[in-house]
C-alpha cells in the first residue's frame, strides 16, 4: 500500500501522464487521475531513426540472451539459476549473454565472465552501434523489458522472460512474443526454441507506433500550452 500512495502522490500534480499499457491505464483511472494511453517511447517514430537503417541479415543460429539482475521475489525460483541450467545442458547453442546496464547487473556480470557476452557501454558505444551488434543475432530470450522492444523492431524471435508483469504485458501487445512464464520450467524453454517462433511483428509494431507518436504528440501540444501559449 505505501508504494501505491507513493505513486499516487507523484501522479496527482503532473502536466500531463502518459502510460504505455492497458494495466497501467486502469491504475490511472482507478486513482482517479487522468491519462492517456499510448505506448512504450521505443516503439516511437523518434526511435525509429536508429532501427530503420539496419539492414536485415539470413537467419542465423545465434541465440542473445539478455539478463538483468532481479531480487524481487515475485516467484519462488530464481530465473538466474534456471536460465544457466539451460545453458549448460544445451552447448550445442550459439549462445551469446548481453548486458545492458554493467552497473546494475554485477550478478550476471560474476555468471557470465566464463561465457561469450555483450556488454553495452553507452559513454564510449553509440546506440547505433550496440543495435548492430544486436542484429546478428536471430533470436532474443530477454528479461528486459526495452531489449524486447528492439529485437521485436529488428524483426527477430522473441521469447520474454517473466521476470516481472510487464514483459507479460509486452506479449499481449505483441502476440507473436513467446513467454517464459514465471515458474521457469527449464523444458518449457526448450520447446519454446524448438517450436516455429514468429518474427513478423510488424503490424503490431505500426500500431503500437501510432500509439506512441500521439502520445509524445499530445505531450508537446499540451507542454506548449502550458510554456508558451500556443
Amino acid at each position: 500500500m505505501q508504494a501505491i500512495e507513493f505513486a499516487k502522490n507523484q501522479l496527482k500534480d503532473s502536466l500531463f501522464i502518459g502510460v504505455r499499457d492497458e494495466v497501467s491505464f486502469g491504475y490511472c483511472n482507478d486513482w482517479n487521475i487522468k491519462s492517456f494511453l499510448g505506448a512504450d517511447v521505443v516503439f516511437s517514430s523518434y526511435f525509429f531513426k536508429h532501427i530503420n537503417h539496419v539492414p536485415k541479415i539470413d537467419s542465423t543460429d545465434k541465440i542473445g540472451i539478455i539478463v538483468r539482475d532481479w531480487d524481487w521475489k515475485n516467484s519462488t525460483v530464481d530465473y538466474q539459476d534456471r536460465l544457466m541450467s539451460f545453458v549448460n545442458a544445451n552447448p550445442h547453442l550459439d549462445v551469446t549473454f548481453i548486458v545492458f546496464a554493467e552497473d546494475k547487473d554485477p550478478k550476471w556480470m560474476k555468471r557470465i565472465k566464463d561465457y561469450k557476452s555483450i556488454v553495452w557501454h553507452p559513454e564510449t558505444t553509440e546506440i547505433n552501434d550496440f543495435i548492430y551488434a544486436l542484429n546478428i543475432f536471430s533470436t532474443f530470450i530477454t528479461a528486459r523489458y526495452h531489449g524486447a522492444i528492439i529485437a521485436g523492431l529488428l524483426g527477430k524471435k522473441v521469447v520474454c522472460v517473466e521476470i516481472e508483469p510487464k514483459l507479460k504485458i509486452l506479449t499481449e501487445q505483441i502476440l507473436l512474443f513467446a513467454l517464459w512464464g514465471d515458474n521457469f520450467d527449464i523444458q518449457v524453454l526448450n520447446d519454446l526454441l524448438k517450436s516455429d517462433l514468429e518474427n513478423d511483428h510488424q503490424k503490431y509494431i505500426a500500431d503500437l507506433r501510432l500509439k506512441a507518436d500521439d502520445m509524445l504528440n499530445k505531450f508537446i501540444e499540451i507542454y506548449n500550452n502550458k510554456f508558451y501559449g500556443e
